[in-house]
């Protein structure tokens, strides 16, 4: 049986994502903090398929939005690591 929260929180992260793009473009730092706190998310919950991808994601995002040389591109190798 599938967990109606984790459900729930899927459609509302995937609506949450198409709005900031649509707003912001799809490479804005808001996009890195979404990215980063969903993987947080699914490493919580136990899956590391998502928490992995997601966390690809926002590290892409960083490298292309802030550059490969600054702290935050070093936190999200750190949380790249840590999932």
């Amino acid at each position: 049986m599938k967990d109606i929260g984790s459900e729930r929180h899927t459609k509302l992260s995937k609506e949450l994502t198409s709005r900031i793009v649509r707003w912001c473009g799809e490479f804005h730092p808001f996009m890195i903090e979404l990215n980063h706190l969903l993987s947080r998310y699914y490493k919580m919950k136990g899956d590391q398929e998502n928490a992995v991808t997601m966390a690809k994601s926002a590290l892409s995002c960083c490298i292309k939005t802030i550059g490969s040389h600054s702290l935050r591109t070093a936190e999200q190798y750190y949380q790249l690591g840590d999932v």
